[in-house]
């Protein structure tokens, strides 16, 4: 009688254990199909270990001598980053992470479409956040209830109604930012990604 008691209860705790697997693997897949995967413990210890040297490389950036369209698009990262480049490193790092998170052979030239629209998004925040306003604490206050990424995009979409925050030249150096900044965490040693030619 205690076999079967045993048995059972041997069974109850794979089968447990089993369903406990399953629930946490559809959890990971649903946050990375989310676009969250910075938001997992293998995301955030990806972040932890590399976002240093990351920034180590944008403040050897900033202060390189550099000349035309170099000059001009790191002077345009340096006006809203120059005193935080850890925080231009993060915003890098985490696009890195969920890009590549969900398409592990992911194109360059998307990659670098994708960190210019982080790096444009976070620009425009930024500028409605540091521009004196109250409209970035009134959407942080009527939207106190949501979730951070729904307040941010409640931004942007202010930010973008203001003609007078985003400059009209803006969109031709991101395209140039993103190869630098992807080019920056290569030679970081992050190891985060690595390019290959795919024929």
């Amino acid at each position: 009688m205690t076999d079967t008691k045993l048995e059972r209860q041997l069974a109850l705790e794979v089968r447990a254990n089993h369903l406990s697997y399953e629930r946490m693997t559809a959890n990971i897949q649903n946050t990375i199909r989310r676009g969250h995967a910075d938001e997992l413990l293998e995301g955030r210890l990806i972040l932890l270990h590399s976002i240093d040297a990351v920034a180590a490389k944008i403040e050897e950036y900033f202060l390189a001598d550099l000349r035309g369209k170099k000059a001009e698009a790191r002077k345009m990262l340096m006006a809203d980053f120059w005193d935080a480049p850890k925080d231009l490193a993060y915003i890098v790092v985490v696009t890195l992470i969920r890009n590549i998170s969900q398409n592990a052979m992911l194109r360059t030239a998307s990659l670098i479409r994708n960190l210019n629209n982080s790096v444009y998004e976070s620009i425009v925040v930024r500028r409605l956040d540091n521009d004196g306003s109250t409209l970035g604490a009134f959407v942080d206050k009527r939207f106190a209830h949501r979730s951070l990424d729904f307040r941010t995009k409640e931004k942007k979409k202010i930010a973008q109604r203001q003609s007078a925050l985003i400059e009209v030249n803006l969109d031709t150096f991101t395209t140039y930012i993103g190869g630098t900044l992807l080019d920056l965490v290569l030679k970081s040693g992050a190891n985060i990604i690595e390019i290959k030619n795919v024929r």
